[in-house]
């Protein structure tokens, strides 16, 4: 029985826009010890198409009060998760990622203006000196622009509440795309597995738990550096191979 303390892993699963994300949580079980936490994209579709209709045509005004609301909440829901469990997680992004690939990727393509870009770095800079809100591990998926864009199209054709998805141009994930790698591989000899993202959805999921087993010494470093014992990786490696009853059905 895995023994918990106050203090818990978080574990974040990254990547661009249709990497697999979300593919690779909806296949894994929360089990004693592990809760798997999903963005809760079906709560936020009216935001996102009211998003992307407002910067269609509505005026300065209107884009930059979307673009608040819209952040703010995604902010909020990585900061509930991060504070408020009571258990190790496996989340979908973090906070990390939420301003300075997402937010910062608004303000490059000038749909965020500095001020409200500055506003959500100085958050997440004060809320980082809570260290629940620092991942233990990073899972970043990396993967084509130019493959992720043809799985995106895909979605937003057969899933109707992404039809809005069709509007995102290639040079949007790629500029994602270069903004995770900034982001994340100059820490791949610390606490970020990256995993190639491009192959099918079983031979990821098996991908990640393999790099972390061999990566184990590494990993344990980080744990031990970031205070806990070692031997819960081998608890984080069961996690991983563990697997719905439903996945990839």
């Amino acid at each position: 029985m895995l023994q918990l303390t106050k203090k818990h892993l978080l574990i974040i699963v990254d990547g661009i826009i249709a990497c697999g994300k979300t593919t690779l949580l909806d296949a894994l079980v929360s089990s004693e010890g592990f809760e798997v936490f999903r963005e809760p994209s079906d709560l936020w579709w009216h935001l996102l198409n009211n998003f992307y209709e407002v910067f269609k045509q509505g005026s300065p005004k209107q884009k930059r009060k979307a673009v608040k609301e819209l952040e703010e909440m995604i902010f909020k829901h990585h900061k509930d998760i991060a504070t408020r469990r009571l258990t190790h997680a496996v989340s979908e992004r973090s906070l990390q990622s939420a301003v300075r690939v997402f937010c910062r990727a608004l303000k490059e393509s000038d749909m965020m203006d500095s001020g409200l870009y500055q506003e959500f770095e100085k958050n997440l800079e004060h809320v980082e000196k809570d260290e629940r809100h620092v991942p233990t591990f990073v899972v970043y998926f990396a993967i084509d622009p130019q493959e992720a864009f043809r799985r995106m199209l895909h979605r937003a054709k057969v899933e109707h509440l992404r039809h809005f998805e069709k509007e995102v141009p290639l040079k949007y994930l790629t500029l994602l795309r270069r903004m995770y790698e900034e982001l994340y591989r100059h820490r791949v000899n610390s606490d970020v597995i990256v995993i190639e993202a491009g192959q099918p959805s079983d031979e990821v999921q098996r991908d990640v738990a393999d790099e972390f087993e061999k990566r184990r010494e590494q990993c344990q470093r980080v744990l031990r550096d970031k205070g806990f014992a070692p031997k819960l990786l081998d608890d984080v490696i069961r996690q991983f191979r563990r697997r719905s009853p439903q996945a990839f059905a």
